[in-house]
């Protein structure tokens, strides 16, 4: 009996890691399955894609994000810079291919299918928020997990 009780621990542990590999909070932000294609080795820019709830009874906005495998990352909106990216109180936005997204700019090395990066978001109320990004196929169209 204590066996089966260790192997049923064992799992929940596993799934709990697991679930939590895909989502990150602070403060009243939450941000679900971030993810970003493989590039060619000339590519130099690359989209960061996830979906950011907040879950806070106040506005939220995502004001800027850093990662050590680009010069810099630029809010964008579509095919636009932006200065921040609003959340607003109680709603969720989703950064996607073709709108809202994260655009990693002068990548310091192609990036890998498979490989996973951080990325540092800081938002306005909450603070900042190191999230872990895994890298998919150039083809996908969305989240693989």
């Amino acid at each position: 009996m204590h066996r089966i009780a260790r192997i049923l621990c064992a799992a929940l542990f596993l799934t709990a890691t697991s679930a939590h590999a895909h989502g990150y909070a602070i403060g009243g932000v939450r941000v679900q399955h971030p993810w970003a294609r493989e590039t060619a080795a000339s590519t130099r820019e690359a989209p960061v894609f996830m979906r950011i709830y907040n879950q806070g009874h106040a506005p939220e906005r995502l004001l800027s994000a850093t990662s050590a495998v680009a010069k810099r990352v630029e809010l964008r909106t579509g095919m636009s810079p932006t200065a921040a990216i609003a959340l607003p109180a109680r709603k969720s936005i989703t950064l996607e291919p073709g709108g809202l997204h994260l655009l990693l700019a002068d990548l310091e090395r192609p990036l890998l299918k498979g490989e996973r990066f951080i990325l540092l978001l800081r938002f306005e109320r909450s603070g900042e928020l190191s999230i872990e990004v895994e890298v998919q196929s150039a083809d996908s169209k969305r989240p693989r997990h």
